[in-house]
């Protein structure tokens, strides 16, 4: 069986609070072949699943927590056999910090102004 790659793509939604992986991967040549990824916060111990579909080759992991680093590996599957484990990725969610800078002194009136920032990899 060919070896399974896949490749990882950090996608950060600007007003959202969780980041998502966008994976994609070589297609097996079998359209009745499925893809699930595993994904963990420690080198090879996969904490859960995504079952992407049969015939699939990219599919996104949404809902990931800012300050966290995130290891990825998949399989394909058809009629209870499976490949196994492709090579693992590493997708690090950069995290927000909120800073707050002083307020302008141009009049009496309150306002205050919001700013967020992310580290750049």
């Amino acid at each position: 069986m060919k070896a399974l790659y896949i490749l990882a793509i950090l996608l950060l939604a600007v007003s959202a609070q969780a980041a998502e992986v966008t994976l994609a991967w070589d297609n097996p040549n079998q359209p009745t072949w499925g893809t699930r990824i595993y994904i963990g916060t420690e080198v090879g111990v996969y904490l859960y699943s995504h079952d992407a579909g049969i015939n699939i080759q990219q599919t996104t992991i949404a809902n990931l927590e800012p300050g966290k680093t995130y290891y990825m590996a998949a399989r394909h599957y058809v009629s209870g056999m499976q490949s196994s484990l492709s090579n693992e990725v590493a997708a690090a969610v950069p995290s927000e910090i909120d800073i707050l800078p002083p307020l302008p002194e141009i009049d009496n009136s309150v306002q205050t102004y919001q700013i967020t920032i992310r580290k750049v990899e």
